[in-house]
C-alpha cells in the first residue's frame, strides 16, 4: 500500500512539474503597471484588435487584475516554424468594461502595440521578456 501511494505521489509530482514548466523559447509578457490589461496576440500586422468580443477569450479574468498580483505574467508560445513576427496589443480592461467593443476598435483605444521579431538573436537580447509599465 505504501509503495502504491509513493508511486502515485511521484506521478502527481511529475505531472505538476511538467504543467508548471516554461520552455526556453517561451516569451513572457509581464504587467508591471498598476492597471489591469488584456494582451491580444496575432501574427497579422493588419489585425490590431480582434474583430469582435467573441474573440477576446478570457478578457475579464481575475489573473489580469494587477491589483491582486504585484506582477502578472502572460506566457506566449510563439509559432516559430510558420511566422517570423508576433504582434501584441495591450488594452485596458477598464476601457473594455466601459465601452462597447465596436467603440474600442473604431477609436483604436489601445495602450500599446508591440512588433516582436521571432529571431533567436532578438529574443535572447530581450531575455525572452517584454515588460508593460
Amino acid at each position: 500500500m505504501k509503495k502504491r501511494l509513493s508511486v502515485l505521489a511521484t506521478v502527481f509530482a511529475g505531472l505538476f512539474l511538467v504543467a508548471c514548466d516554461v520552455d526556453d523559447d517561451t516569451l513572457s509578457y509581464v504587467n508591471k503597471s498598476d492597471q489591469s490589461i488584456y494582451i491580444y496576440k496575432t501574427y497579422s500586422a493588419e489585425q490590431i484588435l480582434p474583430p469582435g468580443e467573441e474573440y477576446l477569450g478570457r478578457v475579464i479574468y481575475p489573473f489580469y487584475k494587477s491589483g491582486r498580483f504585484q506582477s502578472f505574467t502572460e506566457y506566449i508560445y510563439p509559432d516559430f516554424q510558420h511566422y517570423d513576427t508576433l504582434f501584441t496589443t495591450v488594452v485596458s480592461l477598464d476601457t473594455i468594461q466601459k465601452h462597447t467593443w465596436h467603440v474600442v476598435r473604431r477609436e483604436n483605444m489601445i495602450l500599446r502595440r508591440d512588433t516582436i521579431p521571432l529571431s533567436e538573436a532578438y529574443l535572447k537580447s530581450i531575455k525572452y521578456k517584454i515588460e508593460y509599465k
